[in-house]
């Protein structure tokens, strides 16, 4: 992508020819990779550097930015996956630049409440907290670049904002622990300072153009027409999945929290796969079925699951043969204690790969309130079990909390297919 002002063929040069669908498949799992093993690693470094309790405690900080990422989801990035793709000519320069002046907003706001939550409630010493606040800011910035990258198919483009960033960060984390100044504070500033770097290379190869009030208004409403159903999705997915990490420091310890993380890392394998195939996966269908037909759609998406579906169950099965050595070897012995974990969870990730492509083909044929109905039934199941479940169970009940989440959105995604929400004459009524 070259320098100058933003204009629709800076955006479009990087992008993947549609024709070499495989490539773009292996590009996009490859760019997730990158972003997994990152995490992956400075999970890694952060276990073997701190001590169990601290790393719990920083567990649920990650928890929460997890959560608050799910906002940035629903508002800003989750439309423009379904939305700007059908953004043509010069609709597109307005269309990015008001996502990002939105972005902006919303990762102020967020930043400013984190950070006045944390301090007055003595939840975090006040370095934390500002450490915490900025690192989401930026991290949000960078995925917003992500995703506009990822939404115009500019892979290559993406992939080398992904490579730039999350080097400059292993190396940061590995310096901090190598001169034993690492601490929760201080490796949250080691996430949030290479997202500051690319963000900003970022902003400044597509400088700013200045957009008018009504149309950024327009932009935030129509995210909002269609991202409203996803800010339930996310508090929901709050109650049904993170908030197992709370209640098992509450009801547990804070180092099973941490031994939780651990053995959630080991699994973020199958993550790499689900997220770079569907990165790739969802702008592909939503194409075909704008220009191509309702059955090339449908095709491509079922072709997508079952193969998903298939890696994900093998990739469980060699996961769990190898688990504890896998923990022990990677974290320490401490948490190897906790292998077991890994054949529960590890299951529901079977569940989760059927419900991923069930969930991009609700939203991509514009129909998200569906995947908030499934978010809204498993929370207020988690809310009913998840005390009997930790009680009786301990960190174990946590993790069969995560099987019952995937099987209770399956159940729902299924009764809407009963119902005919995917049907060819639903389906085309709402695209057309």
């Amino acid at each position: 992508m070259t320098s100058g002002r933003l204009g629709v063929k800076s955006w479009e040069m990087a992008a993947f020819p549609l024709c070499s669908l495989p490539n773009g498949v292996i590009l996009s799992v490859f760019d997730q990779g990158i972003v997994s093993l990152s995490n992956f690693l400075t999970t890694v470094i952060a276990a073997r550097t701190l001590a169990p309790d601290q790393f719990g405690i920083f567990s649920l900080f990650y928890a929460t930015l997890l959560i608050l990422s799910g906002i940035q989801n629903a508002l800003i990035t989750g439309p423009i996956r379904v939305l700007g793709v059908q953004k043509t000519g010069g609709e597109t320069t307005s269309y990015f630049h008001a996502q990002i002046y939105l972005q902006l907003i919303l990762g102020i706001v967020i930043s400013l409440i984190s950070v006045t939550v944390l301090i007055a409630s003595a939840s975090a010493k006040s370095s934390t907290g500002i450490s915490f606040s900025l690192c989401v800011f930026f991290v949000q910035l960078q995925e917003l670049a992500r995703v506009i990258l990822a939404t115009r198919l500019s892979l290559v483009s993406l992939l080398l904002l992904d490579v730039l960033t999350h080097s400059a960060r292993i190396v940061l984390v590995m310096m901090l622990a190598m001169g034993d100044e690492l601490t929760t504070s201080s490796l949250f500033l080691a996430i949030g300072i290479p997202c500051a770097i690319t963000a900003s290379i970022f902003l400044r190869l597509h400088r700013m153009e200045g957009m008018q009030l009504k149309v950024l208004l327009m932009r935030a409403l129509e995210n909002w027409i269609f991202g409203r159903w996803s800010l339930v999705e996310t508090f929901a997915y709050m109650v049904s999945s993170q908030f197992y990490f709370y209640i098992t420091a509450l009801m547990v310890s804070i180092e099973s929290v941490g031994a939780l993380n651990a053995v959630l890392s080991v699994l973020n394998l199958v993550n790499v796969l689900l997220s770079g195939v569907m990165g790739f996966a969802i702008p592909i269908a939503r194409q075909r079925l704008l220009n191509v037909s309702f059955n090339a759609w449908k095709s491509w998406l079922k072709r997508v699951g079952i193969a998903l579906t298939m890696c994900v169950l093998v990739l469980w099965i060699v996961i769990t043969v190898l688990a504890r050595p896998l923990i022990s070897f990677t974290f320490s012995d401490f948490y190897a204690e906790y292998a077991y974990l890994i054949q529960i969870i590890g299951f529901s990730y079977v569940f989760r790969s059927v419900n991923t492509v069930l969930i991009a083909a609700y939203r991509t044929a514009e129909l998200p309130q569906v995947g908030s109905s499934a978010q809204l039934a498993s929370a207020t199941l988690s809310l009913l079990i998840a005390y009997p479940l930790i009680k009786t169970f301990g960190v174990g009940g946590a993790a069969l909390g995560f099987v019952v989440t995937q099987i209770a959105w399956t159940l729902v995604y299924m009764y809407y297919l009963r119902i005919g929400s995917l049907s060819e004459n639903s389906v085309m009524q709402r695209v057309i």
